[in-house]
């Protein structure tokens, strides 16, 4: 089912979207709206990590967790992390060393999606990829 939330979320993830960096509020295993648009995004991959977490008792609020899959042939990257957590600028170097994995990025924008609550770090703002920020 479509919702306000969705149509937002999926206009702002285009194909020229080379990854998504998601700070979320809830853990990939509860069961919530966004969490399925994300997971939508990256093929079910995130139902059957949280699934295979919760089977062999992995902590997943605490990691960094990566999620790699196609967008429009392209290699796509989501990075979800807790908001429960300090986002460190290591956190963001490991994230651009992935991306630098996957290919060429040139003409290519980050999405950055995140709570209203939340105040993104200033080093993710100000890196050299064009950002493109959301706000739910």
């Amino acid at each position: 089912m479509k919702t306000e939330l969705y149509d937002k979320i999926l206009s702002h993830v285009n194909t020229d979207s080379v990854g998504v960096i998601w700070f979320s509020e809830k853990s990939l295993a509860n069961e919530s709206e966004i969490i399925n648009i994300f997971d939508y995004l990256v093929d079910g991959q995130m139902r059957n990590f949280a699934e295979f977490a919760k089977e062999n008792n992995i902590q997943i609020e605490s990691e960094n967790n990566f999620f790699i899959s196609n967008n429009f042939d392209s290699p796509f990257i989501l990075l979800n992390f807790s908001t429960e957590n300090e986002f460190k600028t290591k956190d963001f170097e490991d994230f651009k060393m992935i991306l630098s994995k996957l290919g060429s990025h040139k003409n290519k924008n980050l999405s950055v999606i995140y709570p209203e609550s939340y105040k993104l770090p200033k080093f993710v703002k100000t890196s050299k990829f064009e950002i493109r920020e959301l706000a739910y």
